[in-house]
């Protein structure tokens, strides 16, 4: 059902509705009790357990703003799909910046703008990106990835998915 103010009601969750410009509506009286009133009162997005991602709680269940605003405004998530931003931005939720994608396509738009978590900025990382290189080079020159992995304190599979372009694939040197 849509109203005169933009606000679209959820049909999975009445008297819960979004704007396109990616904010969550509420109606029901405080309390949760009682009928639904006439007037639309905004819902105060929280961040997620992750930062990364706006949150508002809906009949006592956290539900992700970018997954109601994507699924009302742009339909059901195709299967393989998943949902992106396309500024890079995840607190903006607006229909216009947000599109389906598959996983590999989400990725490369995350290094285009800059947010992919991926090498020194992956919280789990345990060499930076100068060891890398170093790495790299010592295999070119052929030194073994056992002493390498002594070296730099990893294991030898680490060492070998370098190698092999499995991690790091993307530090050409």
């Amino acid at each position: 059902m849509k109203y005169s103010q933009g606000i679209i009601e959820l049909l999975d969750y009445p008297g819960y509705g979004v704007s396109s410009d990616g904010q969550v509506f509420c109606r029901r009286p405080f309390g949760g009790k009682g009928k639904h009133l006439d007037l639309w009162r905004p819902v105060k997005p929280l961040l997620c357990s992750n930062r990364r991602y706006l949150q508002v709680g809906i009949n006592r269940k956290k539900i992700l703003v970018h997954k109601l605003i994507a699924e009302t405004f742009i339909g059901p998530r195709p299967k393989g799909c998943e949902i992106a931003h396309r500024n890079g931005n995840s607190h903006e939720n607006a229909a216009q910046n947000l599109c389906y994608l598959t996983h590999r396509d989400n990725e490369a738009m995350k290094v285009q703008h800059g947010t992919s978590l991926r090498g020194e900025k992956n919280p789990f990382a345990v060499l930076s990106k100068r060891q890398v290189v170093e790495i790299k080079i010592a295999l070119k020159n052929q030194i073994a990835g056992r002493i390498l992995s002594q070296k730099y304190h990893v294991c030898e599979a680490v060492i070998s998915q370098i190698k092999h372009n499995k991690r790091w694939g993307w530090l050409i040197i």
